[in-house]
């Protein structure tokens, strides 16, 4: 019996954090770790590093919202517009054969620049990514 006591009580000081932890330190846990495995980020030490917050989503998942307000100042704007909806839609009309994708995560499906990936670090409260 002691020795069982003695394996929970080392039990619990290693996972102490996780015994303590708030639902939203374990869902910070959860995605930076599933985001990490998956090649999504990485850490840094990006002089860039802005605020991050998780938010609820309606069906009560969590949603990573990223504050690039300060890089979007400095961000350098495409001197050409944007074609119109009209113009492409007006485009598609005598296609015989249309298709759509439907991306889960669609931002983790854009690979930023290597050049530009330090201007994408967030900082949590695990750290900079």
């Amino acid at each position: 019996m002691p020795d069982q006591q003695q394996r929970f009580w080392e039990l619990i000081c290693m996972w102490a954090m996780v015994f303590a932890a708030h639902e939203e330190d374990i869902e910070w846990w959860s995605l930076l770790w599933e985001m990490l495995e998956s090649g999504v980020i990485a850490e840094s030490a990006s002089p860039w590093a802005v605020p991050v917050v998780l938010m609820r989503k309606k069906d009560g998942a969590w949603h990573f919202c990223v504050d690039y307000l300060r890089l979007n100042a400095v961000t350098h704007q495409d001197a050409y517009p944007l074609s119109r909806i009209e113009e492409s839609l007006t485009g598609l009309k005598l296609a015989e054969w249309y298709s759509t994708l439907d991306l889960a995560s669609g931002y983790w499906q854009v690979e930023v620049d290597p050049a530009d990936r330090e201007k994408m670090a967030f900082a949590t409260p695990m750290g900079i990514n």
